[in-house]
């Protein structure tokens, strides 16, 4: 049964001899405790549930689509359909009735593995009849569906007969699928095989982790995003242990006792993290005023470093006692043991980068896309440049082309690309177009620009940078989520989603203008012709659940633009009214504030 660890199957048997009573990962008992799972069990619980697969039906090459919420069951599943054979993929616990069906039909899987029964009313009956269904909770009630808990523990003859130990170790086997996030059009379907996903595990891993071995991290983000999945595969090489969180909400509460060495995670946490600090420092004033020292005092040490100054020895003392008042207690609200952050999926705000690079904890951007398993491009501690997202990491080849787009090529790309016709359009000279705008600096880092999307004309001929607009209005403390259209047009305008704590009902209304005001204000440094005149508001309404925003919250530029279509012609119409300054609409049940803004 040994064999090197060429994929990630082998690897878990690698790590089982190894380190057999090491610990792998840590599940929330129902008592609130953590329970250690150890790499002997993880291994043997994985080939048993891989027997029973293939008992079921599930063979080499069969896809095996598992939508359930992030624990070490979710791990199991996978690494048991890969002794299968089978090709992996997530089916986001968020996903519309919709969206699945269109998965379904595109995938057409041999195996659906769900958390818990009631989510089968998410799929269609036609499609389901054409596969095999396993609920991971113990007792399934419905006819046809089948429980993979309690696990029956498998013996070696039937280990011995799994696909994984019957196929040529020099053979290449897809592993994983994946679809992508779908934020400017319809899900994409990529798939990678195992020396893909290993290369790039290696290759990342020797990245932000070269010389270090044991630690800990969190799985929290849905495991069907690729994103989570890279990270758990990463932490497995390096020997981290996994706390899994299945319900995010839960996360910050969480944080101090699990104390990861690494945090990962999208940057709608590192906003909501540093909300939550700051509304608990606000309601203590004198912590607020040490707090906005302590930060001014780091501020004045970036700028008098950058000018190789020292801020001297009285200062130097001053901000060192601030540190261990304030700065250390904002700093242990994520675990006394976190070492850097690292950020992925979407853009961050350079607000947020700053604000935490003055507590010590630089947060180390990263970018990739869909179709490479290889992130593009990665900040490291040894090679960081804020506002960027790094360097390229080794095994890709980055150009910019003519345009400004980003080109990308490497072994990591989903060789679907070069294959399929349909995505062939894509190449430019054996580069991918990535679809991104950005610019390399003089000591290669990548900096990005906008979604080559995102820009647009006019109908006047103006060009207009929604990404560089949405990322100005995300600065307003109550913005969650914006969204600048326009296309075609005479003016762009904006749809906004306010969050909801900082909207009191009784005031609304006056909150909406003040709202409006802002706005404006934050707009004023753009050129006029394409500067947003008016704006949709909407509040708290942005969730994976309702389709706007993907599992790890980047918003659907398509889907806001279409599901807020009415109240966006409702806004163009109304901007011609000079009386015109603020509306409440309905749009598909939803209440819409109609703004005007001023010029």
């Amino acid at each position: 049964m040994q064999r090197k660890a060429k994929d990630i199957p082998g690897l878990l048997l690698s790590r089982a001899k190894e380190m057999p009573e090491a610990v792998v990962s840590f599940s929330l008992s129902e008592g609130g405790h953590w329970s250690a799972y150890s790499w002997e069990d993880f291994l043997k619980d994985s080939l048993s549930a891989a027997v029973f697969f293939s008992k079921l039906g599930l063979r080499r090459g069969d896809i095996l689509l598992i939508m359930a919420n992030s624990s070490k069951w979710w791990d199991v599943v996978q690494m048991a359909g890969f002794f299968c054979g089978a090709i992996v993929g997530g089916i986001s616990p968020y996903d519309t009735k919709d969206r699945i069906h269109r998965l379904m039909k595109v995938l057409r899987p041999r195996c659906v593995v769900l958390q818990e029964e009631d989510w089968l009313d998410r799929f269609s009956t036609d499609i389901l009849a054409e596969v095999f269904v396993v609920c991971i909770e113990e007792k399934a009630g419905r006819d046809g569906i089948e429980s993979l808990l309690p696990l029956v523990e498998a013996s070696q003859e039937e280990i011995e007969t799994l696909a994984y130990f019957q196929t040529d170790k020099e053979e290449d086997l897809p592993a994983i699928v994946v679809s992508s996030s779908g934020t400017t059009g319809p899900e994409k379907i990529f798939s990678f095989s195992h020396s893909q996903v290993m290369m790039a595990c290696e290759r990342v891993a020797a990245q932000i982790l070269p010389s270090v071995t044991g630690g800990r991290t969190v799985c929290w983000l849905p495991l069907s995003n690729l994103f989570q999945r890279m990270v758990n595969f990463v932490a497995w090489m390096k020997g981290f242990s996994i706390y899994y969180v299945s319900d995010p909400r839960a996360l910050l509460s969480l944080l101090p006792g699990i104390s990861p060495d690494v945090l990962v995670g999208v940057p709608r946490f590192f906003e909501k993290f540093q909300e939550e600090a700051m509304k608990k420092i606000l309601k203590q004033p004198l912590l607020k005023i040490l707090l906005d020292k302590a930060l001014a005092l780091k501020s004045l040490q970036e700028r008098e470093e950058d000018g190789r100054q020292g801020l001297g020895i009285w200062k130097t003392l001053a901000l060192s006692l601030l540190d261990r008042l304030v700065l250390r207690r904002v700093r242990m609200k994520l675990g006394k043991n976190v070492k850097f952050l690292l950020s992925g999926s979407a853009p961050i705000s350079q607000d947020v980068l700053e604000w935490y690079r003055r507590l010590d904890l630089p947060i180390f951007e990263a970018y990739g896309i869909s179709e490479n398993i290889l992130p593009i491009a990665m900040n490291t501690p040894t090679s960081y440049r804020m506002g960027s997202v790094g360097r390229p990491v080794p095994g890709n080849e980055v150009k910019i082309s003519r345009e400004g787009e980003i080109l990308v090529k490497g072994q990591c790309i989903s060789r679907d690309l070069l294959e399929k016709d349909a995505y062939r359009v894509r190449l430019e000279e054996g580069f991918l177009r990535t679809g991104d705008l950005g610019r390399i600096d003089e000591d290669g880092f990548l900096f990005l620009l906008d979604r080559k999307d995102a820009v647009f004309k006019t109908s006047t001929g103006h060009r207009v940078y929604a990404g560089e607009i949405e990322s100005t209005l995300s600065r307003l403390p109550y913005v969650a989520f914006c969204v600048v259209v326009g296309r075609g047009r005479k003016i762009p305008v904006a749809v906004i989603d306010l969050k909801k704590d900082f909207i009191a009902q009784d005031i609304i209304s006056f909150f909406m203008e003040k709202a409006c005001q802002d706005i404006s204000n934050q707009l004023a440094p753009f050129p006029p012709q394409s500067r947003p005149v008016g704006v949709v508001l909407l509040t708290g309404r942005f969730s994976p659940r309702t389709g706007e925003l993907t599992e790890t919250f980047k918003v659907k530029r398509y889907v806001v633009e279409t599901k807020y279509k009415g109240a966006i012609d409702r806004l163009y119409s109304r901007l011609d009214d000079l009386e015109f300054s603020v509306e409440e609409v309905e749009e598909n049940g939803v209440v819409c504030t109609l703004g005007r803004l001023y010029r």
